[in-house]
């Protein structure tokens, strides 16, 4: 969301009209224009589940500090700093779709992004592709600040976009239960603006033998 505090109050509030819970952020906090701690709080009171992006991570160790728009770790409050702290770089859970994977690039490789275009042989031959195109339902990540759905033939992946505020910040609805992803245009007004809606697949239907296990460090 690259500290576009705005934009995520929007998007929550565009949440609670949707009746869409939980409320999931794919990382990339920090580095932007807005208010990372505002961001912070956000999400800290909506206990929303989150993963750390490359940004994340890059403000955390002071690298590329010089940047324009490059977040300061010394304005950040404690509560902010331990929030960054503690996200993961993956989190996985069950829905009725099959497993679900959370990150921001692919896995725990937070600077590889899943392009709409990308071509699934290239995924599959990155070292953790294959085995989570294999193990998940549905891999919902960002980095590439792309909305939209990758179809393969194993994974369903959802790139959620972003809310950075140099570009049309995006929110995405994931409804399970219809099978497809809603994406809106949030407006400088307070105004969203509905995006096409896609459809994800349908339930798996379980094979005979047993679904993959997924790989160490995406549980």
């Amino acid at each position: 969301m690259h500290q576009n505090h705005r934009a995520l109050a929007e998007a929550l509030a565009l949440f609670d009209r949707e009746g869409a819970s939980p409320v999931l952020q794919v990382g990339d906090l920090a580095d932007g224009v807005g208010d990372l701690n505002e961001c912070c709080a956000l999400l800290r009171a909506r206990g929303a589940y989150g993963v750390a992006g490359n940004h994340d991570r890059w403000l955390l160790r002071g690298v590329g500090r010089e940047a324009m728009d490059a977040s300061a770790l010394g304005e950040l409050s404690g509560e902010s700093r331990s929030f960054l702290e503690a996200l993961p770089a993956t989190r996985s859970f069950e829905s009725d779709l099959g497993p679900v994977l959370l990150c921001h690039g692919l896995g725990a490789e937070d600077m590889f992004g899943v392009s709409l275009h990308l071509d699934e042989r290239e995924l599959r031959a990155h070292p953790q592709g294959a085995r989570i195109v294999e193990a998940y339902a549905l891999v919902l990540c960002g980095h590439t600040h792309e909305h939209g759905v990758v179809h393969t033939r194993g994974a369903c992946f959802v790139n959620a976009g972003s809310l950075h505020p140099r570009s049309t910040p995006v929110a995405c609805v994931v409804d399970i239960a219809a099978r497809e992803a809603r994406f809106w245009s949030l407006a400088a007004a307070g105004d969203p603006r509905d995006q096409p809606t896609l459809s994800l697949p349908p339930p798996p239907v379980e094979p005979s033998h047993e679904r993959p296990t997924p790989p160490r460090g995406l549980r």
